[in-house]
């Protein structure tokens, strides 16, 4: 009687450490099908387009998970005045930095739009 007991629980902790697996699974895959965007990558990416000096703002962030590659995009505030080849140059180098501090094999794409200092739409 014993041994039909012991496998009564052990089968209900198989069970429940499956089902506990599943259900992590089904919610990863509904977020990436919902466009969820990884917090502590949008913070990172915040801190690291924030740490850039020209930049008077930054917002809209969003980061796409396909597998381990990332996909980001983001409006960008700068100076009114400043011409679209400085502009352009900002942009490069947001890219750049966040591709060294996340890793160049890791960030497929930055997708940078670059608008005048002001209130955003």
């Amino acid at each position: 009687m014993n041994a039909v007991i012991i496998d009564f629980i052990a089968t209900l902790v198989i069970v429940t450490l499956i089902g506990y697996e599943g259900v992590k699974i089904t919610i990863d895959a509904l977020q990436a099908l919902m466009d969820h965007s990884p917090k502590e990558v949008v913070d990172e990416v915040n801190r690291i387009v924030r740490s850039i000096e020209e930049v008077t703002e930054v917002h809209d962030i969003r980061v796409r998970r396909y597998g381990e590659a990332l996909y980001i995009e983001m409006k960008v505030h700068v100076k009114p005045k400043m011409s679209v080849e400085e502009a352009h140059k900002i942009s490069e180098a947001i890219e750049d930095e966040i591709k060294r501090r996340l890793g160049r094999e890791r960030v497929i794409e930055v997708l940078i739009h670059t608008e005048p200092e002001g209130p955003h739409r």
